[in-house]
């Protein structure tokens, strides 16, 4: 459920790859401890294609918002990771999967229209799951991502490095948190993440939404839901719309 906004006038919207409830309490004390009221809106892992093609599903129209997006792209394929079979030929079809799954997300995000966002790529294969049968597919979705991202030229992309250096004295990482409830981070590591992306808010360009008269955001999704369909259902349902619109 998403949280409800305090401050209508400004929203702090947490969208990640992973279970984003997690991050609520850490980010609300976070911006408490440095003076920043504004309420904070936690995307659901499985909405994060529904958010970045859609945010005014959750962002009030005129209200704005500050976004921040955390992945793991090893969390693109977190359900087959979880039943992996390890022969070699499953370990071969799943790297397959995985390049499939990292060129849809990279669709998602060049079919973005309104979002400006502040992005953290954290590594993956160091909590629940090992990634190295992965080889180098993992840094090689990891540097696509980053680069569509820097391509559009509004998003803010953070170097991990320069976090991983602030928290070096604690462990931020949870196995057994990640492997149950998909949290991959520590409490300590989830207040640490906060503070420091707190720190940073003043680096990222707030998304506005206007309000508009159809958004732009439904006929993505429908692109979205016609992709994965036979060419000959795409054409059926464009034509039961057509004949539907002329009645």
């Amino acid at each position: 459920m998403l949280s409800q906004a305090v401050h209508p006038e400004q929203t702090l919207a947490l969208v990640s790859s992973f279970y984003t409830a997690a991050l609520e309490r850490p980010f609300v004390q976070a911006l408490a401890a440095h003076g920043n009221p504004p309420a904070v809106t936690c995307i659901p892992y499985n909405q994060l294609h529904t958010f970045l093609l859609d945010p005014g599903s959750a962002i009030p129209s005129d209200t704005p918002a500050t976004v921040l997006l955390f992945l793991r792209v090893e969390d693109l394929v977190r359900f087959e990771l979880v039943g992996l079979d390890s022969t070699p030929e499953a370990a071969a079809a799943f790297v397959r999967v995985f390049r499939e799954r990292t060129e849809h997300f990279l669709d998602v995000l060049g079919r973005m229209s309104r979002l400006h966002l502040g992005v953290m790529i954290f590594p993956s294969g160091r909590s629940a799951y090992d990634t190295k049968f992965l080889g180098s597919a993992v840094q090689v979705a990891e540097h696509k991502i980053a680069a569509e991202l820097r391509r559009q030229q509004r998003h803010v992309v953070r170097d991990r490095t320069e976090f991983e250096k602030s928290v070096t004295a604690i462990s931020c990482i949870n196995p057994s948190d990640d492997r149950l409830g998909h949290v991959p981070f520590s409490p300590e590591g989830l207040d640490a993440l906060a503070n420091f992306a707190v720190s940073k808010l003043d680096r990222i360009s707030p998304t506005v939404l206007a309000p508009a008269h159809g958004r732009n955001g439904t006929a993505d999704l429908a692109m979205e839901f016609c992709a994965h369909l036979p060419t000959e259902r795409v054409l059926c349902l464009i034509c039961c719309v057509a004949l539907s619109s002329a009645r």
